[in-house]
This record gives structure tokens, C-alpha cells and sequence, in this order.
């Protein structure tokens, strides 16, 4: 039996196809091209519902109900000062430096 949490991602994936498909299609100037793709939009949608409805059902049959929540928002980053923006700055220089090769070891 498949775990929720992989009916779940399906789900999930099908949404974000659905939605990079119908960006295509706005893009589109051509009738028949652009109902195409829209139906195929409605299709991802269709396969993204049954596959939420599936994570739903195994999960309360094994007992394992699949956590549902947004993504984490990320964090803002945080503004360094001149020393440690300094400090990374030679950090990564070094860094790459080491990583380079002369021209005698080649």
C-alpha cells in the first residue's frame, strides 16, 4: 500500500504542473493549441484532488493522516556589517583560491 505522505507529494506535484501549464497557455494566441492545454490544465487539477482524496483515505485507514501545511516562510536575512561582511568576504576568496590550479600544474 502507498504511504499518504507519497499521494500527498503527487497531489502536490500535480498542482505546481497544473499551474506552470496554464502559464503556458496564457501565453498562447492560437484557440485550438490553448484549449488543449487547458484541458490538460483540468486534468492535472482532476488527478491532483483524486490523489488528496487517496492521502485522506490511507491515512485513516494506517492511522497516519498526512501533515498538511504551507511551506515555512523563509526568514529574512539578516544585515552584516562591514567586519563580517569583510571576514566572509576573504573567507570566499580563499576559499576559491584554494580551489585553482597554476598553470605549472597543469
Amino acid at each position: 500500500m502507498t504511504s499518504p505522505s507519497s499521494w500527498y507529494g503527487l497531489a502536490r506535484e500535480c498542482r505546481m504542473r497544473a499551474a506552470e501549464t496554464h502559464a503556458l497557455a496564457d501565453g498562447m494566441k492560437e484557440a485550438e493549441p490553448k484549449t488543449i492545454m487547458l484541458r490538460i490544465v483540468a486534468d492535472y487539477e482532476k488527478l491532483a484532488e483524486w490523489a488528496e482524496e487517496l492521502s485522506t483515505l490511507v491515512g485513516q485507514e494506517t492511522g497516519k493522516i498526512p501533515f498538511v501545511a504551507e511551506p515555512p516562510k523563509p526568514q529574512p536575512r539578516r544585515k552584516l556589517g562591514k567586519g563580517e561582511l569583510r571576514q566572509q568576504t576573504a573567507a570566499a576568496f580563499l576559499a576559491w583560491r584554494a580551489g585553482q590550479t597554476s598553470k605549472k600544474d597543469k
